[in-house]
C-alpha cells in the first residue's frame, strides 16, 4: 500500500478517504488542463505551419508573376445583333461570304472599315 494512503495512526478511515479522492480529483483536473493547454498549443502550432505555408506559395506566385506582363485580353466575340433585311440581301451577303470563305461577321467588319476607314473597331466604352 502506498505511504499517501496509509492513515496516520489515529487518523478517521473516511477522512483518509475523503482526502485521498480529493488529490485524485485535483491530479485529474490538472492533468485534464494540462492536455488542453498542450491541445491548444498543437493548433497553433498546426495553424501557424499552415500560415506559413501559405505566405510561402503566394510570395512564390508573386516572384513567379513578377517578371510577367499581363497577358493582352483577346477581342471579344460573343456580341450578336440582329439585323432585318430583304430575303434577298440576305442571300447576297450570304453569298459574298460564301465567296470569301469568311464569316458573316469578318464580311459586315470589311464593309464597316471600308465604308468609314477611320473606323478602328474599338467601342467606346
Amino acid at each position: 500500500m502506498p505511504d499517501e494512503l496509509k492513515a496516520p495512526r489515529g487518523a478517521d478511515p473516511q477522512d483518509q478517504v475523503a482526502e485521498a479522492v480529493a488529490k485524485a480529483t485535483r491530479d485529474r483536473a490538472e492533468a485534464e488542463r494540462a492536455r488542453r493547454i498542450a491541445d491548444e498549443a498543437r493548433e497553433a502550432a498546426e495553424k501557424a505551419e499552415k500560415a506559413a505555408i501559405a505566405a510561402e506559395v503566394e510570395a512564390r506566385a508573386a516572384r513567379e508573376r513578377a517578371g510577367k506582363a499581363p497577358p493582352p485580353r483577346p477581342e471579344r466575340r460573343t456580341d450578336q445583333i440582329s439585323i432585318r433585311t430583304r430575303p434577298s440581301t440576305r442571300v447576297k451577303i450570304e453569298s459574298l461570304a460564301k465567296a470569301e470563305g469568311i464569316s458573316l461577321a469578318e464580311l459586315v467588319e470589311r464593309a464597316i472599315k471600308a465604308y468609314a476607314p477611320s473606323f478602328d473597331g474599338e467601342e467606346d466604352q
